[in-house]
């Protein structure tokens, strides 16, 4: 399926076939008609089936311009061959023609008549440079229907077998004359409208479909969805902010002797978590037992649990005193491994 004008044929391309009635809005250029022209004189095979309006010569066209369209009798009929050493006709007994036009040559034209009747030329061949330009005039050969009448699918096979050799294996249909693909004219002439004038309709709806989508997207994500109003930030506060809080507490009520008890007594339940002991063991057995497994001096280690168990006892302490026994406790839990206060 050829979807871009004549402009774009090439060297790989054998045979183009073109089926009218073609859209008016797609009217050939003067350009195509020049490149299709160059085409077929470099061994390209143009294929063209003609069908009303009526047209007389054209000389402003280089391929077919030399072939009037005319009026004949559309009776169906099977015609036999007029030229049967033409390679076109190989095989082929009977052509079925319905159609009401027929062509007429320009004098010295030099077309070759393949099948004709009472009323005219039904298909014509002539070359031009290394190429070959076809003429039928029986537009419905090539449906579903008429292909398989007599032998007009023979017809068509050698067509392509004749014109598809070499480097140039490619046989296109013109689709673009058709309203198929987009207009563009490669040269210097006016395009007929843009890229989505000439796009399916079912992709315009999309692209509008889409462009709707976007542009709500756009409204609701700048639409204001109230006043504006100031966001209090709160202050950041340091997690320490809080020992250092309970510290001045304790200086200003003269109460290190609560800060000890409360550092002895989360030391002694972890100790003995960590000996495997019971809540309830004595202390006498705490330190037995620590000095067996951490090798403390017993002494030192005996004295600061009396000191505390005084305090905790109600023995009033200054803030020397205090921070000398936390410094102890603090020391002994490091050495134990027994972690932070919990």
């Amino acid at each position: 399926r050829m979807e871009t004008p004549w402009t774009a044929l090439n060297a790989r391309q054998g045979l183009l076939v073109v089926i009218e009635p073609l859209r008016t809005d797609r009217a050939v250029s003067t350009e195509e008609l020049d490149a299709l022209k160059s085409w077929v004189e470099a061994g390209g095979t143009a294929l063209i089936m003609v069908t009303l309006p009526e047209r007389i010569l054209n000389s402003k066209d280089p391929v077919a311009g030399d072939a009037a369209i005319i009026r004949g009798d559309k009776k169906p009929q099977d015609l036999s061959p007029f030229a049967a050493s033409s390679p076109y006709v190989r095989n082929v007994a009977k052509l079925h023609v319905d159609s009401q036009v027929r062509l007429k040559m320009k004098d010295n034209s030099h077309y070759q008549t393949l099948f004709r009747d009472e009323s005219g030329a039904l298909a014509v061949h002539k070359t031009m440079g290394k190429g070959n330009v076809i003429l039928l005039a029986n537009s419905v050969a090539a449906s579903n229907s008429a292909i398989l009448q007599a032998d007009n699918a023979i017809l068509l096979v050698n067509i392509a077998s004749e014109s598809a050799k070499g480097d140039r294996r490619t046989i296109v249909f013109d689709e673009y004359h058709h309203g198929v693909g987009f207009v563009n004219s490669g040269g210097g002439e006016d395009v007929q409208g843009g890229m989505f004038e000439n796009s399916p309709k079912p992709l315009q709806f999309a692209i509008l479909h889409l462009l709707a989508l976007g542009a709500l997207l756009l409204y609701v994500g700048n639409r204001r969805f109230g006043p504006l109003q100031n966001i209090v930030v709160s202050a950041y506060r340091p997690s320490t902010d809080y020992v250092g809080s309970m510290a001045r507490l304790i200086r200003r009520a003269r109460a290190g002797d609560i800060a000890i008890v409360t550092l002895y007594r989360h030391f002694v339940r972890d100790l003995r978590r960590h000996l495997d002991l019971t809540p309830d063991t004595p202390l006498q057995q705490l330190v037995t037992q620590s000095v067996r497994k951490y090798g403390v001096d017993e002494s030192k280690f005996v004295q600061l649990l009396s000191t505390c168990e005084e305090v905790s006892n109600g023995r009033r302490i200054d803030e020397n005193v205090m921070l000398q026994l936390a410094r102890e406790l603090d020391e002994y839990r490091r050495s134990f491994q027994l972690g932070g206060v919990k």
